[in-house]
């Protein structure tokens, strides 16, 4: 290697440790990012109590446009589990495919859930023997 190219390569070197240093220095942004809230037109929240488990649990609802006016009109029925995350990807990639349809998503209820351990929690009961 040629003394240029060696000093270069050197001074290359130098220079990404140290850019690695001073970007790892930074603060994190302290100022918590909000997002606006989404909503989806024709569609509600309602908290059901189920008496097996206990429990309180949020069903998110999206009723047809036309539901209120023929309520003689059968329409198929989507059920989603996990519904606080996909409810309104569902309703979005659904809303061009299948005009005509109730959505109902079902979560766990409350602020800030633990949504791992509310899971580890079974109602299964093994069989006696007899």
């Amino acid at each position: 290697m040629k003394p240029v190219t060696q000093v270069f390569a050197i001074l290359l070197c130098l220079f990404t440790v140290l850019v690695n240093m001073v970007s790892g220095q930074q603060p994190p942004e302290t100022r918590p990012q909000t997002f606006p809230r989404v909503t989806i037109p024709d569609s509600q929240v309602r908290t059901m109590r189920s008496t097996s488990t206990g429990r309180d649990y949020d069903l998110y609802i999206h009723l047809p446009s036309d539901y209120a006016q023929d309520k003689n009109t059968k329409y198929p029925v989507l059920y989603i589990l996990d519904g606080q995350w996909d409810f309104k990807l569902m309703d979005a990639v659904l809303g061009g495919l299948v005009y005509d349809k109730l959505l109902v998503g079902i979560t766990y209820s409350g602020e800030n859930a633990d949504y791992g351990s509310l899971r580890a929690r079974t109602t299964f009961r093994p069989l006696s023997r007899r």
